[in-house]
Order: structure tokens, then sequence, then C-alpha cells
């Protein structure tokens, strides 16, 4: 007889049958036991099912995938067969004897994905054409091309509240010419444009730059000494900050060092004229009915215009954000480029 028997006898046994002196020897080992089983069940980790995790984390945010599995070691046990799901779930196909992570982290890997027509702020894969640059769409690099401006957008990611997106960008460009890095706000699809940022190589202005959704970052006069290099390692962030009504977007532009480059805080209110209205017009071109999407559901990418042989090349960035003290721009109610 194991003891969950004993015990079950014990509890329908006649008490009655009983002396007071064993009744509380009864009782007292009863509070023993008690005691020793309620400190076993506290010292012993949560048992989730093995087979639940693959299930659970295949529809979880791939960036919060790693730190599910890692909540117990059975989660763990089957990485590679949540990893697999994820990659399904994702479209990725795998390879000979390269491990699912691996697959998976190579698939999300940062890569150019779309060309912005300037006009309508719409994002669309370029097509095949004569000089061979849709060899290079896609990937992590991409040139220039036509003897113009062209102006692309990488693969975004959740504009989640509070979390860091970090991209590190080597961009080169020959002497002359102004090229510009900044971020786009995008719906899931990343086919509209809500609004895009840049700051010029120069720290100045650079055209008309008319277009209702693009907004230029100036921090500096025009004739001064660019602000980075013709070949140059730059790191960029962008951070969702604030109350639900008084939304706030960090940006941080520093060299490869950590040094920061230009920084400071752009007003993402609902309460922002500039804002709301730009935001109605992005759910036109979206063809939404629905007005109750919020920041948090939009993605965000960087962003580069880059002329006829500059290139651009995304990656990831470190983990440890750059230090951009003081900033070297803001912009007041949503204005900020004057």
């Amino acid at each position: 007889m194991d003891a969950l028997e004993a015990l079950d006898a014990a509890s329908r046994c006649d008490l009655d049958a009983y002396s007071k002196p064993q009744l509380r020897q009864l009782v007292a080992k009863a509070h023993e036991l008690a005691e020793r089983a309620t400190n076993e069940i506290n010292d012993r980790e949560c048992a989730f099912p093995a087979r639940l995790a693959p299930l659970v984390t295949q529809w979880l945010p791939l960036e919060d995938v790693g730190a599910a599995l890692s909540s117990n070691k059975q989660w763990q046990a089957t990485s590679e067969w949540a990893f697999q799901l994820v990659a399904a779930r994702s479209k990725v196909a795998g390879a000979a004897g390269v491990p699912w992570r691996d697959v998976v982290k190579a698939g999300a890997a940062p890569r150019w994905t779309g060309e912005v027509d300037p006009d309508t702020g719409h994002i669309a894969v370029p097509g095949p054409d004569l000089d061979g640059r849709e060899t290079t769409m896609r990937r992590s690099k991409i040139k220039g091309g036509y003897d113009d401006d062209s102006f692309f957008v990488a693969r975004g990611t959740p504009l989640r509240l509070g979390r860091r997106r970090a991209w590190r960008l080597h961009l080169t460009r020959t002497a002359g010419i102004v090229d510009a890095v900044g971020f786009v706000i995008t719906d899931p699809r990343q086919c509209q444009i809500l609004l895009e940022y840049h700051v010029n190589s120069d720290g100045g202005r650079y055209g008309a730059n008319n277009q209702p959704w693009s907004r230029e970052i100036r921090v500096q006069e025009e004739g001064e000494e660019d602000i980075w290099a013709e070949d140059a390692q730059l790191e960029l962030s962008v951070e969702l900050t604030g109350e639900k009504f008084q939304r706030e977007l960090a940006v941080v532009l520093a060299d490869a060092a950590g040094r920061g480059i230009v920084g400071g805080t752009i007003d993402a209110a609902w309460t922002n004229d500039f804002f709301r209205s730009q935001f109605m017009d992005f759910a036109r071109r979206c063809d939404w009915n629905d007005f109750r999407i919020a920041l948090e559901d939009l993605y965000v990418a960087p962003f580069v215009r880059i002329y006829h042989d500059s290139t651009a090349t995304v990656a990831r960035a470190s983990s440890n954000p750059a230090n951009a003290s003081p900033p070297r721009f803001s912009f007041p109610n949503g204005i900020g480029e004057e």
C-alpha cells in the first residue's frame, strides 16, 4: 500500500475507536504531512506540457519565441519542432543539416524589400530592369540606379510600445552626393507609408520635399561638414513611448561606435493635428474603414534615399543602444523641420 492509499484508508476510518491523545497525535501528523507536501509543491518548477510548446510558440511574435522556449527545460527540448512550425508559418524553406532555429533567424534577417513611389507613398517590389538591380533587391545590400534618387524600404517589424527597434546600416556614396537615412511607419503588409522621417548626409535641406507623409530632419545649415562619411557604418533606433493618447517616437542615429549623430523625440499623439490628418489619409490609401487602428498595430522599417552609384546594406544592430546626448532635433507639435 502506497502513501496515498494509506491516507485514503485513514480518512475513512472510524475515529470513535481512538482516544483523545491518539487523536491529537493524528492531527499533529496530518499537519506535518500537509506542510511537507506544500513545501514540496512550492519547491518544484511548473511542469509545462512539453508537447504544448510548439503549438503556443508558433503563434507568438518571432522576437518572443526564444524567451518562451527558455521558460522550461521541457520546452527547450522541443525548440527544433517549435522553430520548424514557425518556419512553416513564415513560409521559410529549410536546408539540409541546418537547425531550424538558424533557418528562422536567417529568414528574419533584415533585407531591402521594397521601393517607394515618392509621389504616392506606395511601396512596391521592383520588377526586372536593365541595370541588373533586381539581383540585389530583397537582399541586405541595394544599389541606386537610373542616374537618379531611389527610395528603398527594408523589412519592417511591429512598432510595439517600449520595444527598441534598431538596425545597422552601411552606406557608401561618391563625393558631392547627398543621400539620406531614416525610417518609415507602414501598414503591416508594408504597402503604404503613414510617415517617413529622414536626415540628409549633409544635415541640411534637400530638394522641395513636398510630400505630406515625408518629413525632413534638419540638424545644421547648408555648407557645413557632412554628418557622416562617404563610407559610413551607422546605427538607427526607433522606440515607441508614452501614454495611450500621448505617444512619442524616440529616435537615435549613431555611428558604429555608439556615438550619437542625431537624436530626439517625435510627437505622434492623436491630439497632434498633423499626425491625425496624415493618419486619415493613410487609412484611405490602405482602404481601411475601421479607424480604431493604433500605432502599435503598424510596422516600422529603415528607409534610405540613395543616388545612382550609392549603396546601402542593412543588418541587425548591436544589442546596446547608442547614446545621442544632447538631442539635436525636436518636433514641437509635429512640425519641427522649420
